[in-house]
């Protein structure tokens, strides 16, 4: 932008004619005088920009990876009736991805002389492997095991335990699906055969070998209906004469667990299984 600034002063030249004595052109930035000319120049003020300060959150890094988490989906049981199998039907559809265990409890009939066998376990869309095992004898011959499956494929209902050997007269099938389970998740396992009649049965007290494990438990231990586990256990009831039983619980650290459950106030030896299963690692 140009600006033009003149002075009013007139001199008479000698033809008669008039002229500005000085003439000052502003420019912006640049100043040109005609000589002999003062101008003064306004200022101007730029204004200052306040530019804002931008803070930039600070991450903290865990130092270590937690552990991963195992959570009770479902549980169910059913009794033995007849034949060489046991069935838990009625399932809500197992979610893909989970893990099942499996409780089986089977004795056999008076004078039998052979322990009850399971040969398989199927269904829940898992590969069952037994995780362990507990034989009582002579009289009568009992038979309990554990089986674990991971990773189920989804959708299914049922779970079917396939049993040979003596004649059956007791049994019972528990079932419980658990989100978490290791890929491999059997870790360790204890058994117990009460030699004096309580009217408190316990289980053995099992040591895991890492925090968060699921511990699960199935066992013989009469006069039990109508009651619950002690806390924090959870537990489920079945068998002909209501005394066959499962119960677990999962562990918020790594120390020995152990169970119990108090009866209906007769007085029963007990016989028990109890293993732990590892959670899943992220």
């Amino acid at each position: 932008m140009i600006a033009l600034s003149c002075l009013n002063r007139k001199r008479t030249t000698g033809d008669g004619a008039s002229s500005l004595r000085c003439l000052a052109i502003v420019v912006v930035g640049v100043v040109a005088l005609v000589p002999g000319c003062t101008t003064t120049v306004p200022t101007t003020t730029v204004p200052t920009t306040t530019v804002p300060t931008t803070t930039v959150p600070t991450t903290t890094v865990p130092t270590s990876i937690p552990a991963g988490t195992i959570a009770d989906v479902q549980t169910k049981a059913a009794a033995f009736v007849t034949g060489e199998s046991m069935e838990v039907t009625g399932l809500m559809g197992i979610r893909r991805g989970d893990g099942l265990v499996v409780a089986i409890f089977a004795e056999s009939g008076q004078g039998s002389g052979a322990y009850p066998t399971v040969t398989a376990v199927s269904g829940g869309g898992v590969t069952f492997t037994k995780a362990a095992t507990y034989q009582l004898e002579p009289f009568p011959y009992f038979t309990m095991e554990l089986w674990v499956g991971t990773d189920s494929s989804g959708g299914q209902t049922t779970v079917t335990a396939q049993l040979a050997g003596g004649a059956l007269a007791d049994g019972a099938l528990f079932v419980g699906e658990f989100s978490g389970l290791a890929s491999s998740p059997y870790d360790r396992s204890a058994t117990n055969a009460g030699t004096a009649d309580v009217t408190t049965y316990t289980t053995p007290s099992v040591a895991p070998s890492e925090p968060g494990e699921l511990f699960w438990a199935v066992g013989r231990w009469p006069n039990v209906k109508g009651t619950s586990p002690n806390s924090p256990w959870s537990g489920l009831i079945s068998g002909v004469d209501s005394s066959l039983v499962s119960l677990d619980t999962i562990a918020s650290g790594s120390s020995a667990q152990q169970g119990s459950w108090t009866n209906d106030g007769e007085a029963a030896e007990e016989v028990t299984l109890v293993a732990c299963f590892k959670p899943s690692t992220p």
